[in-house]
């Protein structure tokens, strides 16, 4: 045996060689006995491995390894957009599936409270077993920032978890991988999906406005872009820039990154408004006369906003608005989407093509009208800017301030 104890270390450490390459490294045990076990397991792995033989279960990746080499993989090939989403993803599976983190990262600390079973590829082939209690796992995780209730899981978040765990066997049981993985079968392929809960609620332009006067600034800012260009998204908003984001005379809003750019190719770009070109004209003019901390539009406290969850609860019930998901009538930030729509459906002079084309409802319909120019969307926005008026609330909000007029947030 060729196992050996440092004396700074508590684990043994092996070395060997076959067919002239070395293999070395920590055996995780430490007594003696376990770590000669480990290296007689590890030289079996090698020889089968390098003879071409399926790898035995025991061999597999841990789940924690593989999805550290599929990240990799999937930033080499530059094939995901958001690598950040891909990352987050990966962290929330691995609290089930992968092992404690050893706390050295600060970015991925342990915790508290989840299994972290540090299971292996292997595992939850060999037991379906395993795919039931990922599921029971899914039912009792709560999630929420704040001071509001935690929330549970939304069936599109459980899909998402889902479908990242079907992803990493996907890639573990492509030719060049399987003799490496052993992976020959993939058992989150088949794994049944979460249906989605379909939510129409919606408010009136009156319910938006008042929703609106109670929102702190930074989220008065997102609520009113969603509101006047009902096609972007909340992340789509948060992450606009000056400079980049908008033409020079703030008639286009350009999008390079959207949830349907996989199927169209094309950036988005959505017109602007006039009350929508009025308001990005006067942060505009705030952000020159700043000292450029950040190049983004909806900031709080001269920094990039990730989440206005908080803020935008707290003004929905400040309005008397219910909030969440999980309240029957609740609002949250995509019902400015749907009340957009409403409005628009409302509107007997628009076409289907105009409605279509202006909110970008599902992947089909906004591909069959991708021949109408943005300016063509131009007249729709701008009759919606008037169905909502939010001129003089918007002025109020974000005007130039005459002494003494208060502010229009409420705190």
């Amino acid at each position: 045996m060729t196992v050996w104890k440092e004396k700074d270390r508590a684990a043994w450490r092996y070395r060997f060689y076959y067919h002239g390459k070395p293999h070395k490294g920590s055996t995780g045990q430490l007594t003696r006995e376990d770590a000669e076990e480990f290296e007689t397991d590890l030289k079996r792995k090698v020889r089968r491995a390098e003879h071409g033989l399926q790898v035995l279960p025991e061999h597999t990746p841990t789940i924690s390894a593989w999805a550290d080499a599929y990240f990799a993989y999937v930033k080499r090939k530059g094939q995901v957009r958001r690598l950040d989403r891909v990352d987050e993803l990966l962290r929330v599976v691995l609290r089930f599936w992968g092992a404690r983190p050893t706390g050295t990262d600060p970015k991925n600390p342990p915790i508290a409270g989840e299994p972290y079973h540090d299971l292996r590829l292997a595992d939850p082939i060999r037991d379906p077993e395993w795919l039931l209690k990922f599921e029971s796992w899914m039912d009792a995780r709560r999630v929420g920032t704040g001071k509001g209730p935690k929330r549970s899981v939304s069936s599109q978040t459980r899909n998402h978890y889902i479908s990242m765990m079907n992803r990493l066997y996907r890639l573990a049981s492509r030719p060049q991988f399987i003799k490496k993985t052993g992976v020959r079968s993939n058992p989150f392929e088949t794994m049944e999906r979460y249906r989605r809960r379909g939510r129409r609620v919606t408010v009136t332009a009156e319910e938006l406005r008042e929703w609106l006067q109670h929102t702190p600034r930074h989220a008065q800012i997102a609520i009113a872009i969603a509101a006047l260009a009902p096609k972007l998204r909340l992340r789509n908003v948060l992450e606009l820039r000056w400079g980049s984001s908008f033409d020079d005379g703030f008639h286009f809003i350009t999008v390079a990154e959207h949830k349907t750019v996989d199927v169209t190719g094309e950036p988005m770009v959505v017109p602007i408004s006039t009350p929508l070109r009025t308001l990005l004209e006067v942060l505009h003019g705030t952000w020159e006369r700043s000292r450029h901390k950040t190049t983004y539009v909806v900031t709080y406290r001269d920094h990039p906003v990730q989440s206005i969850r908080g803020s935008v609860r707290a003004g929905a019930k400040a309005a008397g608005l219910k909030y969440g998901r999980e309240v029957k009538g609740g609002v949250t930030f995509h019902t400015i989407r749907h009340t957009a729509a409403t409005l628009l459906a409302e509107l007997p002079y628009l076409t289907e093509a105009q409605r279509a084309a202006t909110m970008g409802q599902d992947i089909p319909t906004t591909q069959g009208y991708t021949h109408l120019r943005p300016e063509s969307q131009r007249p729709v926005l701008e009759a919606l800017g008037k169905v909502m008026d939010l001129d003089a609330l918007l002025t109020a909000a974000f005007g130039p301030k005459e002494e003494g007029v208060p502010p229009v947030h409420k705190p």
